[in-house]
């Protein structure tokens, strides 16, 4: 095992192509954060837009963060009356299988 990982690092042929890959998965990584960033600043400016057009208040962070609680507590709320409806499903299929 010492020989094969000593000359992976030695061998000018290995590094070369371990340089080549570093490369291609650095590149693919930078593509990808790129179009994330392009589609927020569009989402942003688009937002800027009708906010100027409009001539409403832009919305605080106090508000966003009131919105993002609020979704939570009603996905909490669907998750727990989803498992309850799952747990009484399987507890009946058990009694018939039971029975």
């Amino acid at each position: 095992m010492d020989q094969i990982i000593e000359k992976i690092f030695t061998d000018p042929i290995f590094i070369k192509v371990g340089i080549v890959i570093a490369i291609f998965i650095s590149l693919s990584l930078l593509k990808k954060l790129f179009k994330i960033v392009m589609v927020l600043i569009l989402i942003l400016s688009l937002y800027g837009y009708y906010v100027y057009t409009t001539g409403a208040e832009p919305i605080g962070i106090d508000e966003v963060t009131k919105t993002i609680d609020e979704f939570k507590k009603l996905d909490e709320k669907k998750l727990k009356k989803a498992a309850d409806k799952a747990i009484m499903d399987i507890k009946k299929k058990v009694e018939k299988g039971l029975n």
